[in-house]
């Protein structure tokens, strides 16, 4: 998704992918705090590279979980 402000200064780039969560409360926890809601084996090999690659983010659909969408977030 594009994002751009009234002044028609052009945001970072994210995409929301379906992605379920962890059935581990910890587990859980971690991934929505440190991999926006990814597994540690997702974000390390598939999803880490393609948001360096591509300067974007990628959230999982629940960006609530993730403590809400913010656009410095890296």
């Amino acid at each position: 998704m594009l994002l751009v402000d009234w002044e028609g200064i052009e945001l970072p780039t994210f995409q929301v992918f379906k992605i379920a969560p962890s059935k581990v409360k910890e587990k859980r926890v971690q991934n929505d705090t440190q991999r926006h809601g990814s597994s540690s084996t997702k974000w390390n090999r598939k999803i880490r590279p393609l948001q360096e690659r591509h300067n974007c983010q990628i959230y999982d659909d629940d960006i609530e979980a993730n403590g809400g969408f913010d656009s410095d977030s890296e």
